[in-house]
């Protein structure tokens, strides 16, 4: 019995948006091809989940703060001041499930006032 497999590279493009290139080259170094013969669907399942977590970890892990013109910034310093920001956007409210509306514009301010 025979069948025609599926378009492997096409399938795992979508899922990580990858270049076809680059696809092709981990297909080649993950020396599991042989695999794919066995449960297609699984196999491009599995390789597109092990593409996007490495992805996602590569992306969180190149995410550094570095020292600019010899200030240091602290978390605490952005939470502060996202902190602020929100409280000045806050506007008390009566007839609301909630005590205070967050505005973006003069006009949503009326509009909660």
């Amino acid at each position: 019995m025979s069948y025609k497999l599926p378009d492997i590279v096409a399938y795992i493009q979508k899922e990580t948006e990858l270049t076809r290139a680059t696809i092709v080259e981990i297909l080649k170094q993950s020396g599991r091809l042989d695999e794919f013969v066995n449960n297609p669907q699984r196999f491009m399942d599995e390789i597109s989940s092990a593409i996007n977590d490495t992805l996602r970890s590569l992306m969180i892990g190149g995410i550094n703060y570095e020292k600019v013109e010899g200030q240091i910034y602290e978390m605490r310093r952005f939470e502060e001041e996202e902190l602020v920001s929100y409280l000045n956007r806050l506007v008390p409210v009566k007839h609301s499930v909630y005590d205070f509306v967050e505005y973006d514009s003069e006009v949503e301010k009326r509009f909660a006032e």
